[in-house]
């Protein structure tokens, strides 16, 4: 009985000399010459490092009142701002998301990345009611 896959190798000559499309797989997938040489299945991340991809943005929303502290502290790592401590009882310990070595990345929506910590904190200082934390969590 014969397959219902039809193959056509391409790469040969087609009568006005040769081509370079690849093999033509069932259901019009064409593989080229380049891209069968990659291995699809392993994912690719835009900085090239797979190590990347284990790690998780988060949005925190975390609701200081008039006279209240977040709870965590901050410290330089490099070029870095990183969650160091979080103190029981805090508006971040009781969200419970916060975890020590995430990277701060956001403070509502401005971007963060390479200030130094003190500018941070400052910009956290002057924020009262809802903040919005967007950190960079390290894989468990």
């Amino acid at each position: 009985m014969a397959s219902a896959a039809s193959h056509q190798n391409l790469s040969g000559l087609d009568g006005d000399g040769p081509t370079n499309q690849g093999l033509l797989k069932w259901k019009g997938v064409v593989f080229t010459p380049d891209s069968e040489d990659e291995d699809s299945s392993t994912p690719h991340s835009p900085t090239g490092s797979l190590s990347s991809q284990k790690q998780k943005l988060v949005t925190l929303e975390l609701n200081r009142g008039w006279n209240s502290r977040l709870g965590f502290s901050l410290q330089q790592q490099g070029d870095q701002t990183v969650i160091t401590a979080i103190y029981a009882d805090s508006v971040a310990a009781k969200d419970g998301r916060l975890k020590i070595g995430d990277v701060v990345v956001e403070v509502n929506n401005t971007n963060v990345v390479g200030w130094d910590s003190e500018s941070v904190i400052d910009l956290l200082r002057k924020t009262r009611g809802k903040i919005f934390l967007t950190v960079q969590q390290q894989p468990c």
